[in-house]
């Protein structure tokens, strides 16, 4: 028979770890990122739409291509700084100043979209 000591301490280092916190305090987070770039990216194609719909000359797919080649040399630059700045300040800040980026971003081209005259009319 083994003392009692002893089969405490076996039980003691026996018994399993606590399972770590779910969800973690980042996957909220993550998961408001995508969802506000998500919608961004669905409010880019109404964007485009909306260039197409401009009079002859202006909203060419030319016109498009000019816009979205331009967007993707943006967000490859913003890649970069974004990289660089998580490595300096952690991940949390940068992904809530993105996060803050985007909605910024998607209320603007709302309002440009919505509210803009349209020059499309005589």
């Amino acid at each position: 028979r083994r003392p009692a000591r002893v089969a405490a301490c076996e039980l003691k280092h026996s018994s399993q770890p606590p399972s770590p916190m779910w969800p973690h305090r980042n996957v909220p987070l993550g998961l408001l990122s995508n969802f506000l770039s998500t919608t961004a990216g669905s409010i880019g194609i109404a964007r485009d739409a909306y260039v197409l719909l401009l009079p002859e000359g202006v909203g060419t797919a030319t016109n498009v291509g000019l816009m979205e080649g331009m967007s993707g040399v943006v967000n490859l630059l913003t890649s970069f700084a974004a990289g660089v700045a998580t490595d300096r300040c952690g991940r949390s800040p940068v992904l809530r100043l993105a996060a803050a980026a985007c909605v910024l971003q998607a209320s603007v081209t709302c309002l440009a979209v919505l509210y803009l005259p349209s020059r499309s009319g005589p």
